[in-house]
């Protein structure tokens, strides 16, 4: 069967997104960012974490702390939005920061792909604070 070049311009934008669309949403690995808890860190302190370079190399973090950033539950930001895109009143925002340790050269801002032996795998945008220390923090809708 022939196919023709109206039939791959047809195909080659579904076939492409097909291949693309599991690396967009992180599926390498146990990559487990839906469901990070402050309690699955708060478990972690003092454990290592390896973080994976774009230049191929690993780097060791030791993760120190984990803080609640959490605002006081009066506090209720207004947003402008649509009225088909406001969330329920009834999501409870569940808001913490990691603070690690890193020795080595100064790694710049950015999101690192991070492994840890119970954890898995996962994304952190981390943020230098002091000599050798990184913050990530981590927002998301706390499931009940």
């Amino acid at each position: 069967m022939k196919y023709s070049r109206r039939h791959l311009l047809r195909v080659a934008p579904a076939a492409l997104a097909a291949a693309t669309l599991p690396r967009a949403f992180g599926a390498e690995g146990k990559a487990d960012n839906g469901f990070v808890t402050r309690e699955k860190f708060t478990s972690l302190v003092n454990d290592a974490f390896r973080a994976q370079l774009d230049t191929g190399e690993s780097r060791w973090f030791t993760l120190l702390s984990v803080q609640d950033t959490a605002r006081p539950s009066e506090y209720q930001p207004t947003l402008v939005m649509p009225r088909y895109l406001r969330i329920p009143e009834s999501r409870k925002l569940e808001s913490f920061a990691l603070n690690f340790q890193s020795s080595g050269e100064p790694l710049a801002q950015g999101t690192y792909v991070f492994e840890h032996k119970s954890l898995g795998i996962i994304r952190l945008f981390i943020v230098p604070s002091d000599d050798f220390s990184y913050v990530a923090t981590i927002n998301r809708f706390a499931v009940e």
